[in-house]
């Protein structure tokens, strides 16, 4: 890295601080100052759409840096730098660990931390001979480590940052191996502390840069710089956003980082603050380079703040291609041209904006003050990075996608009666069913569906409003685009509170995410934020409700309690709603109340000898309407305990009793007494007559065992559904009922057998 002509000597603290053996100074300004204090986590800035990584060098610490800096458009402030020795211990001789330790130096972190930006120290070691040594040797390293620590600690430091250069790719797995030391030993005392690493631009660089984050660096800053050097030719820029002839441009460098696993998003694009002046053959642009340095001198830096001094009698241009300024002049008295490319604040600007476009970290500076005296060169960092920041993103199913539910149909239909759950002993409510009169001319009735609102944060659709609150940047928010999966995005359009946008059809239904990014009238881009929304577009399914009298349900000598009930299942947002309705004798389907919108059965009491069928309608929380699903038709028709349909064996007697269905109940008590009924149907009960005498039997249905019934209870109770159980398809089936003989209440009661058809 460059550096200027030295400025006058600082004054510095007027003690050192020994760090050989782990210990900070006891007295002198450092014990009278305290020690100075890393942010916190709330403390830090979060102003810039981007970090803006500058690195402050000690010769351009002065009494003017201060008034220099802008704290506002900076991240972090590199305090550069304090070398490490071959055995791991600061070089505490240095000019850049004076400076680092003076008055100065505290009052440019101090106003730094007022602003939230982070401050750091930049430890460096440059050559192969003294690298070898050091990365060869964990004892030195762990020196260095604690070392490092300490003086962080001591001023306050939210970080460091590691330049090593010259290091040959056998040691790059022990650079890897120290920075993620360094970073477990800063965060053991500072939670908030970051750990970066600066790397050249090419290959090694790259390699350096992919073990480091490997081993926990936050941030690779990529050196942009030095494309072209002293022997350069033809001669041009220093940090090219492409290159004429095709070679390595910062570009290239991001693809070559990218190649090696380098996550660009954790990548500070390191861009020169200076630039490079060479004599050349010609005045054209990118001309070969004088080889004859003797005649006509060898290439040197040039640094804008020597302007406009440094511009005299020179023609001004720019070379749009690689992205520099140029000055041209002539010098009459070696007798040739002489060219300078630097970077002014219009290509800034152009490299800046590739941080956004590939989505960098930020950008980087080398070197704070290069600039000084001269406009413009921060404006490029504000119109870039003073950004508007998005404060919340909502997505919503768009409004004419919400789904339109038919209204409830009104027409007046015979139904069956609501009844509650019966707990054993209740009495039913009076049989008030009218009889049906079905209309052979009525066209069927579309499903009454309840209407909901969607569940916030689920849609049914892909079209939607993605909905944006932000705070303005520098300048005014004007432009707003999304992005599905945060790489390809839609074009700028002018902002608005609520935007249109269509989801990413096809694929399972789930969580959809969709990226927002605005944009200044600057330019200034913010930061990208995300809204979720969970896209259920596949409607809920449902079993066909079917009919089965509850055991225990009391029922009436004209009709039997049923409970209809169904299943649903929703992949995703889950079900809100049922609609259930009913159908008697072939007539149009009516409502029928449900305990609650979910509730996934109902109990009503059915006539006997008419035909009911019910049918269910699911609706789910993003609004999807499932298809309606019928069940089949069910008629109760009751075979009395007399009918000679059933045949029964040996040992039952039939009794009047005038609160059973038909007037007549049979009975048994010897064990192994049975009783079979042939039918056909989809379903059948069993009524019986209950008491603290009444026992069990067991139940055999087409030869099989089915369970079995038991009719004991405290109290007496008469006409009760003891036994139910239906078929997928109505069919002929043979039940019998063997009485089991219960110690001490043996008797089987049978009332009537309920066919349902």
């Amino acid at each position: 890295m460059p550096r200027r002509p030295r400025r006058p000597t600082l004054r510095v603290l007027a003690v050192s601080v020994l760090l050989a053996l782990g210990q900070l100074v006891p007295g002198g300004h450092v014990a009278a100052q305290g020690m100075l204090a890393p942010l916190t986590a709330d403390q830090l800035s979060h102003r810039l759409a981007r970090e803006v990584f500058g690195y402050l060098p000690y010769w351009e610490l002065d009494s003017g840096t201060d008034a220099y800096l802008r704290y506002d458009l900076l991240s972090t402030i590199a305090f550069f730098g304090i070398g490490i020795r071959s055995d791991g211990s600061l070089d505490t001789t240095t000019s850049g660990y004076r400076a680092y330790l003076s008055d100065l130096a505290s009052s440019i972190i101090e106003k730094a931390h007022a602003a939230g930006v982070r401050t750091i120290i930049t430890f460096q070691s440059f050559g192969t001979t003294r690298n070898a040594a050091f990365f060869s040797n964990p004892a030195a390293q762990a020196t260095f480590v604690q070392q490092a620590v300490a003086l962080m600690s001591l001023r306050g430091a939210d970080g460091a940052n590691l330049d090593i250069e010259g290091l040959e790719s056998t040691y790059f797995p022990a650079f890897g191996a120290l920075t993620g030391a360094l970073r477990q030993a800063a965060l053991a005392v500072n939670p908030n502390a970051e750990i970066s690493v600066a790397t050249n631009a090419n290959t090694s660089g790259a390699r350096m840069a992919a073990v480091a984050i490997a081993n926990g660096a936050d941030r690779a800053f990529l050196m942009g710089y030095n494309y072209r050097g002293v022997s350069s030719s033809p001669v041009g820029s220093i940090d090219p956003l492409v290159r004429a002839d095709g070679g390595l441009s910062l570009s290239k460098s991001l693809d070559l980082y990218a190649s090696y696993g380098v996550p660009l998003e954790r990548v500070l694009l390191g861009l020169p603050y200076y630039g490079r002046t060479w004599p050349t053959g010609s005045a054209d642009l990118r001309a070969a380079r004088q080889t004859d340095t003797a005649t006509y001198g060898g290439s040197t830096i040039f640094y804008p703040s020597t302007l406009p001094a440094s511009a005299a009698g020179a023609t001004f241009d720019y070379d749009s291609l690689e992205q520099a300024a140029r000055l041209v002049r002539y010098d009459p008295v070696k007798a040739t041209w002489v060219q300078s490319y630097y970077n002014d604040p219009l290509t800034l600007a152009a490299k800046i904006a590739l941080t956004n476009t590939r989505n960098l970290a930020g950008t980087g500076i080398w070197a704070l003050g290069y600039d000084r005296g001269q406009p413009g060169y921060w404006d490029a960092i504000a119109n870039a990075y003073g950004a508007p920041t998005v404060t919340s993103v909502t997505i919503a199913a768009a409004p004419a996608d919400l789904g339109q539910v038919p209204p409830p149909d009104t027409t007046p239909s015979p139904s069956p009666t609501p009844s509650p759950t019966l707990a054993p002993g209740q009495t039913p409510p009076p049989d008030t069913t009218p009889s049906p009169s079905p209309d052979p001319t009525a066209s069927p009735a579309p499903p009454i569906v309840p209407s909901i609102t969607p569940l916030p944060g689920v849609t049914n659709s892909t079209s939607v409003t993605i909905a944006t609150t932000w705070l303005d940047g520098a300048a005014p928010t004007s432009d707003i685009r999304l992005s599905n999966d945060g790489i390809t995005w839609s074009g700028w359009q002018p902002l608005s509170p609520l935007v249109p946008w269509s989801l990413v059809a096809g694929g399972p239904d789930g969580v959809r995410t969709v990226s927002v990014q605005l944009r200044g009238a600057s330019g200034a881009l913010s930061r990208v934020a995300t809204g979720s929304v969970v896209l259920d577009s596949t409607p809920p399914v449902t079993t066909a409700p079917a009919a089965i009298p509850p055991l225990r349900a009391v029922t009436a000598p004209t009709s039997l309690p049923v409970r209809v009930a169904w299943s649903a299942t929703d992949a995703t947002a889950g079900v809100a709603a049922f609609g259930l309705e009913v159908s008697t004798d072939g007539g149009s389907y009516a409502p029928v109340p449900l305990a609650s919108r979910t509730a996934a059965s109902a109990v009503l009491r059915l006539a006997f000898g008419h035909a009911y069928r019910f049918r269910v309608t699911p609706v789910d929380l993003a609004g999807n309407v499932g298809a309606p699903v019928e069940g089949p038709t069910t008629t109760i028709a009751p075979v009395q305990d007399a009918s000679r349909a059933i045949g029964y064996s040996a040992g039952w007697r039939r009794v009047t009793s005038p609160a059973a269905s038909g007037g007549t109940t049979t009975y048994a008590t010897a064990k192994g007494a049975s009783a079979t009924f042939r039918f056909t149907g989809r379903g059948i009960a069993i009524l019986g007559a209950l008491g603290p005498t009444r026992g069990a039997a067991r139940v055999f249905i087409d030869g099989a065992a089915a369970g079995s019934l038991g009719e004991y209870a405290a109290t007496g109770a008469s006409r009760r559904v003891v036994y139910a159980r239906t078929f997928p398809v109505a069919g002929s089936h043979t039940i019998r009922i063997q009485v089991a003989g219960t110690s001490g209440h043996p008797r089987i009661d049978l009332d009537a057998f309920l066919v349902l058809r």
